[in-house]
């Protein structure tokens, strides 16, 4: 079961090394992903009881919270958990790659990509002023 996790931390810092960043190589990326698509719970060595019965779900069952796998400086491998009904709000990751795998449950994502025609960033304000860079 570690197994899997160790080839995906192997392949993140490979895909994510500053040397393979600017190049952005669509193949590592795609064994990024293809090894995440393998993932389950059990290669964590978790399994859906370990949420259900979590002392912090219990204390609080509407909590949004995150376990840190692994966190470096060109990348991070962490499970969030969301409980039923939750929200995210719209935020973006600047100068990221997000990769995401549902492990258990079900989700409804929408994601947006801003395409400015001449290649700048665009900037965009929420309701609160805060603003937003998309790239």
């Amino acid at each position: 079961m570690v197994y899997l996790l160790q080839k995906l931390y192997d392949s993140c810092k490979e895909a994510f090394t500053s040397r393979n960043l600017n190049s952005s190589s669509p193949e590592l990326l795609e064994h990024v992903r293809s090894l995440m698509d393998e993932m389950t719970l059990a290669d964590l060595g978790l399994d859906e009881e370990f949420f259900i019965k979590s002392e912090y779900i219990t204390k609080f069952p509407q909590a949004v919270f995150y376990l840190p796998i692994c966190m470096c400086q060109s990348f991070s491998i962490c499970i969030f958990y969301l409980p039923q009904s939750s929200v995210i709000q719209l935020h973006d990751h600047p100068d990221m790659t997000v990769l995401c795998k549902l492990l258990f449950g079900s989700i409804h994502v929408k994601a947006y990509d801003w395409v400015d025609p001449q290649g700048r960033p665009q900037r965009v304000g929420d309701s609160n002023g805060n603003l937003f860079s998309y790239f």
